[in-house]
């Protein structure tokens, strides 16, 4: 039987210290979801970096690799936003899709 702390289902991490939870989660059976994120935008948010030595690591194992600069358009909700970019559904997906 089958319980939870078996089911290794998702993790997310921001730091070098998480790349052996995301390994774990990478191992299970089913689809597991596995998510880095890259603080780099120093505009807007701490830029540290320890996150950017697992980027490549991380794109080779198919996880999804997210860049706050990139990727999001607000880091805190006090922010104004005057320009969104949305994308397709089709490109939203694609992101998602594992390589192979």
């Amino acid at each position: 039987m089958s319980t939870s702390a078996d089911t290794r289902m998702a993790a997310f991490g921001n730091s070098t210290g998480d790349k052996e939870m995301l390994q774990y989660t990478q191992g299970g059976s089913g689809a597991p979801f596995e998510l880095l994120v890259l603080h780099d935008d120093v505009a807007h948010d701490f830029a540290y970096g320890p996150a950017r030595l697992l980027d490549e690591y991380a794109k080779q194992n198919g996880w999804i690799v997210v860049s706050t600069k990139n990727d999001w358009n607000r880091i805190f909700a006090f922010e104004n936003v005057t320009q969104v970019s949305v994308q397709e559904p089709e490109q939203a997906r694609s992101k998602l899709r594992r390589p192979g």
